[in-house]
């Protein structure tokens, strides 16, 4: 009988850690957005936050290590190293990500370049900011083509 809950209860587990690091990214990220208002720029490392803006820094579940923020010329990078430990960068594999980047946000030949750079077995949960800004793709009835003939 155990056998046959074990691995539902696996998965509960699973989903309750993904949701926890969810929420602590975005907690992460909110106070992020509070250091941004009130000094003008998003800080350097994660520590700038305490105590002024956050009491602690929250440690992700996984590994119980720091998560991870790297600040770029318009934004940031903030993730966790996800089950496998491993700093893969913001990626993951199985949600189709690359340094918290979706390819589906992108151009088709944009995207599919995106896609073939993540790494294998990458498990990384992640916050990117700004998000790229979406373009729809344009779309030519095949219908329009034809009555033109």
């Amino acid at each position: 009988m155990l056998a046959l809950f074990l691995p539902a209860v696996t998965a509960a587990i699973d989903a309750e850690d993904r949701a926890n690091t969810t929420l602590d990214l975005e907690r992460l990220a909110a106070a992020l957005a509070v250091y941004r208002a009130e000094h003008g720029s998003f800080p350097e490392k994660l520590e700038n936050l305490t105590p002024g803006v956050i009491a602690t820094l929250p440690r992700e579940l996984y590994n119980n290590k720091p998560f991870i923020y790297k600040r770029t010329p318009d934004g940031y990078l903030l993730y966790s190293s996800g089950d496998n430990g491993n700093d893969d960068g913001g990626s993951n594999e199985t949600q189709q990500v690359f340094e918290g980047q979706s390819p589906s946000d992108l151009e088709i030949d944009s995207g599919e370049k995106l896609r073939e750079k993540i790494p294998r077995g990458a498990d990384d949960w992640s916050i990117r900011l700004p998000r790229p800004q979406f373009k729809m793709p344009v779309i030519r009835p095949e219908s329009a083509s034809r009555e033109s003939k």
